[in-house]
């Protein structure tokens, strides 16, 4: 004991973290940055698919009763990667903007998979719904309206999952989730007769991560039996404004995809 409280024995421990922490920050950054490699400089995006596929190899390394859990709590996470692949390696993307997309890897590794970001469920699942609709809206070239629109059946079905999985659990999360789905596919069927984009992002992800987060918000708010009137009115109101706006704005200034 008196070794460790000397103050020698005080530099070795900060050394020690310091290390532990330099090599854990390595860890965590090597596949965002091999991803990078691979899309910018090898032009091999299926490559990176695989390598992130590889890298969830804890789903397999259970049980086979666990398999189906663990793909679950991973999918947010591989929704959200496989969309960043496609948009870095999109033909039109430069070198800068594939390094724009590296840094908003790394956020995502280093805050949002974070237990330290406040409610950090609903901020993932946020950004694999916008994400995964996004990139499923740009593949509307590449593949057929159906398909898309089943991709963002899947993609809204595995968001709210995630978002629910930071709540207490309930047995009608599963009907939530299901009204979800049906909601998202019925307002892409929609919206995608006019496909135009806010700013570069299409309306209808927008739109959809809007509606998920006023969702979620009240939901909390019921479960903390906190949701008076007045909040409600106020989120509602401000879903409604954010909605009319994206509209209004993505019709006015863009350009259809």
């Amino acid at each position: 004991m008196g070794t460790m409280n000397s103050p020698s024995g005080k530099r070795r421990l900060v050394v020690k973290d310091k290390l532990w922490n330099g090599l854990h920050f390595c860890l965590r950054s090597l596949l965002p940055i091999s991803v990078f490699l691979i899309v910018a400089f090898l032009a091999v995006p299926a490559l990176a698919y695989v390598l992130i596929l590889l890298s969830k190899w804890r789903i397999l390394a259970a049980k086979p009763r666990f398999w189906w859990p663990n793909l679950r709590a991973n999918a947010a996470d591989l929704a959200f990667s496989f969309s960043l692949v496609l948009f870095m390696g999109w033909p039109s993307a430069d070198l800068t903007q594939q390094l724009i997309w590296l840094a908003i890897y790394l956020l995502w590794v280093f805050v949002f998979k974070t237990d330290r970001l406040p409610a950090g469920h609903v901020w993932r699942g946020l950004a694999a719904q916008g994400m995964g609709a996004a990139a499923l809206i740009y593949s509307l070239n590449q593949l057929p309206l159906p398909a898309v629109l089943a991709g963002i059946w899947l993609v809204s079905l595995i968001a709210v999952q995630h978002i629910l999985s930071g709540f207490p659990k309930r047995d009608y999360h599963s009907r939530l989730t299901q009204i979800w789905g049906l909601f998202a596919i019925q307002l892409a069927w929609v919206m995608l007769h006019w496909q135009v984009n806010f700013w570069i992002i299409p309306n209808l992800a927008v739109l959809l991560a809007v509606v998920l987060l006023a969702s979620s918000l009240l939901y909390s708010l019921h479960l903390r039996e906190a949701a008076h009137g007045a909040a409600r009115r106020q989120i509602l109101a401000s879903t409604l404004i954010v909605t009319f706006a994206v509209l209004i704005f993505s019709g006015l200034w863009l350009t259809t995809l």
